[in-house]
């Protein structure tokens, strides 16, 4: 899965926390944060600094992965692309 928006990094956050089996206080408590900013990262409004998104995924068994793409990634989000 391609993340290009803080709404798809919200998304695919909450997947991984469901699929972990915590619930948003539970990850939320571990990460240092309120359940509510957890939840507005999940839904893409916050602006969470960077640490704590390294954070959330080191918590959650991830990572992120910096890879080339062929043009611009919002090409394909938007039906303009190659």
């Amino acid at each position: 899965m391609q993340i290009v928006t803080a709404i798809d990094l919200g998304r695919r956050l909450q997947e991984k926390r469901r699929a972990s089996g915590r619930n948003q206080a539970e990850l939320a408590a571990t990460v240092g944060v309120s359940r509510y900013w957890l939840s507005q990262i999940e839904k893409g409004r916050a602006n969470a600094s960077i640490d704590l998104v390294l954070r959330i995924l080191t918590e959650l068994g991830c990572a992120i992965d910096i890879v080339e793409t062929d043009g611009d990634p919002f090409d394909d989000l938007l039906g303009t692309g190659q």
